[in-house]
This record gives structure tokens, sequence and C-alpha cells, in this order.
């Protein structure tokens, strides 16, 4: 699936020729340099220090294991910029992309004689914004929600993705846009999964109402 938005098109292309804003895109990406964060003894036992994250906040997220439960594109209102050629002044896009995920905040080492982790994990809102351009690769058919290899800055934007299965498909989409904002609905709640049941994470949502840092988790 392809969605394609040229706020100022190029006179000097042909009105046949369709620029691949990700030509230039290397498929595999640098890690990205984490902040010196704050050690886990002054943080919550569920990892979670503010309810409401941006694009500031990209050296200290990660998306790994991250699982999408739905996506869905917003169009917004701007004038058609044919109308207002060389206008500096012309709003910028205003369509939003948004994604329902689980995010995992902790992951906790076993505890003998288990040997599996277990997770900090809350059903969140991402948005991204001032989306311009917009490339979505997924198999609809696949069991369940999709699960996330990570999220990488790209040259523009961003690229969501996900874990490639056996057969080559999954889940990927490249988006250019100004920023992001994450919000988290709920408390983190600690559960053996990566993922929450949807009674535990109240269905599925693209509200952008934070989560109260005060409220009680969930049992």
């Amino acid at each position: 699936m392809g969605l394609f938005r040229r706020q100022q098109p190029d006179a000097a292309l042909s009105p046949a020729v369709v620029e691949d804003r990700w030509a230039h895109v290397d498929d595999a990406q640098p890690e990205r340099a984490r902040r010196q964060h704050k050690r886990w003894a002054e943080l919550p036992d569920d990892g979670l220090e503010r309810a409401v994250w941006t694009h500031e906040d990209f050296p200290d997220m990660g998306w790994h294991d991250a699982c999408v439960w739905g996506f869905a594109v917003e169009h917004g209102e701007y004038p058609d910029p044919e109308d207002y050629p060389e206008d500096p002044t012309v709003p910028p896009a205003t369509d939003r992309l948004l994604l329902d995920l689980d995010y995992i905040t902790r992951w906790v080492d076993p505890v003998r004689p288990s040997k599996y982790f277990t997770y900090w994990v809350a059903p969140c809102t991402l948005v991204f914004t001032g989306v311009t351009e917009l490339d979505v690769d997924i198999d609809s058919l696949a069991v369940g929600p999709h699960e996330l290899e990570d999220v990488y800055a790209v040259r523009g934007g961003w690229h969501v993705a996900g874990h490639a299965t056996g057969d080559g498909s999954g889940f990927d989409i490249r988006v250019a846009a100004t920023g992001f904002r994450q919000t988290f609905r709920r408390r983190p709640v600690h559960t053996d999964a990566p993922l929450l049941t949807l009674t535990d994470r109240g269905g599925y949502s693209f509200a952008e109402t934070p989560a109260s840092m005060r409220e009680e988790r969930l049992p």
C-alpha cells in the first residue's frame, strides 16, 4: 500500500515521473546513540516516569518487540499548493499517522528457577505529525498484532520496521513526518508476555489522553 503526497510539486519533474523519496535511505540503520539515562533504582518499578514522549526523546526510546494492534491515517485540511506557488506562508501538512500499540517499558530478568523474562507493558498511541509521504507494506492476514523490530530515524522521517516472518511478509511503514508524540493511555502492567490482552489494554484505541501518573495500576 502506498500513499504519496508532495506539498510543493517540483515543476522540473514531468507529471509522469514519481519521485522516490526513499531511494537514498539505506535498509540497514545504525544503532541510535542512547543518552545516559537514570538508573533503574531512580525510576518506578514499571520504568515509566511520564506519560507523554516525543521525537525529542527518541534517543531514550526503543520499540523492540512492541506490538501494533492497529493504525489509521488522518487527512487534515490545508490549501492546494498549486494555488499558492512559491508562497512560504502556505500552512504545513496536517496529515497524521496513528498507531495503537503495546510498548514495553521494562524487561525484568528471569527469577530462578524460571528462564524467562517478564515485562512491564502499557497501551500507547503513537502519532506521527505533519505527514507528507507514507509507504505501508503489511500482511493484513497475519494472526494477532504485528511485532516490531524497532523504529529507526531516517532522513526526513521514520521507518517503523516489523519482524519479518519466514515467508517475508510482515509489517513495515516508512513515513515522512515533522515529528511524533507517544501517549501512554494506562500505566504499565507486569506480565509474562510482551503484550497485553485486549481486556487489559482497554480494547482498540487511538485516544490521546495521557494516563495519570498517580492512578492505580491494573491488577
